[in-house]
């Protein structure tokens, strides 16, 4: 016999396609140890896990982004509409001041619309704390008139103190021309910084649904994927350590039953190998 005949050693030819000589050597992950098997599985669901943590946390900046958004947009309605009141309420008492000639009810109306100016300071720097870029371009215009305004009441409260009938014709002419257009010239810039506010405040609560709507899809599609990832890798893991087990079980029922012919053929190279 020669030794290059198959079979003249048909056990070693048994041997090594038993062993895999001559086979392709590349690793499998069945191939790895059970304890290496079980690392890389919760390693991978660790990685998994920071992933989801991860995205919820730049979900929760874009939603509290979002959600400071809307409340500065809100407040600047909120300080809009108390400005417009106080123009209001300042315009009654505007009228009442140049129709009386009584020091004392002068005196008392002059302290109302100082008390109406300082208010009306205090939300324009208020809202000039917090206003869009927009909105900064519609305070200029606003504080424009509330100057030109200012300027006329100051002019007519001169002529008041003077208390002279002479000068009825000045404010007259004061009021007709230069004070009552400038105070509606300013409350009507005021009335234009209310509707943007109105809606750069409906801008942001779309936009704060839409980005609650996003994180949620996100957050659920992560999650899903997470799931899917580790049911599949735990039936991996497991199918890889059951199904030689099981093998084995079934040679061992079959020699018990008097089988003889059975044989057991595997090319694992774990410790079920």
């Amino acid at each position: 016999m020669a030794l290059s005949d198959p079979q003249a050693f048909p056990r070693w030819g048994a041997d090594y396609k038993q062993r895999g000589i001559g086979q392709d050597d590349k690793m499998k992950f069945s191939d790895l140890k059970i304890g290496t098997r079980l690392s890389v599985t919760i390693g991978i669901q660790l990685l998994l896990m920071v992933a989801m943590a991860l995205v919820g946390f730049v979900s929760l900046l874009k939603m509290n982004e979002a959600s400071y958004a809307g409340y500065l947009a809100q407040k600047r309605v909120a300080l809009a509409t108390d400005w417009m009141r106080t123009i209001e309420v300042h315009q009654e008492v505007l009228t009442a001041y140049v129709r009386t000639y009584n020091p004392v009810e002068n005196q008392r109306l002059e302290a109302l619309m100082t008390s109406h100016t300082n208010r009306m300071l205090e939300l324009q720097k208020a809202s000039q704390e917090i206003a869009s870029p927009q909105g900064r371009e519609m305070l200029d215009r606003v504080n424009v008139q509330a100057k030109a305004y200012r300027e006329a009441r100051n002019e007519l409260n001169a002529l008041k103190q003077r208390n002279s009938t002479e000068d009825l014709y000045l404010m007259h002419t004061l009021n007709e021309q230069r004070l009552s257009p400038g105070l509606r010239a300013y409350a009507a810039e005021v009335q234009k910084l209310s509707e943007v506010s109105q809606a750069e405040a409906e801008e942001a609560a779309t936009t704060a649904r839409a980005t609650w709507e996003r994180s949620r899809v996100l957050l659920l599609l992560c999650s899903a994927i997470a799931l899917s990832a580790g049911v599949a890798l735990g039936l991996t893991i497991a199918r890889s350590i059951t199904r030689p087990i099981a093998e084995a079980a079934r040679l061992a029922d079959a020699v018990a039953a008097g089988d003889l012919s059975q044989r057991l053929e595997s090319n694992a190279k774990d410790e079920t190998g």
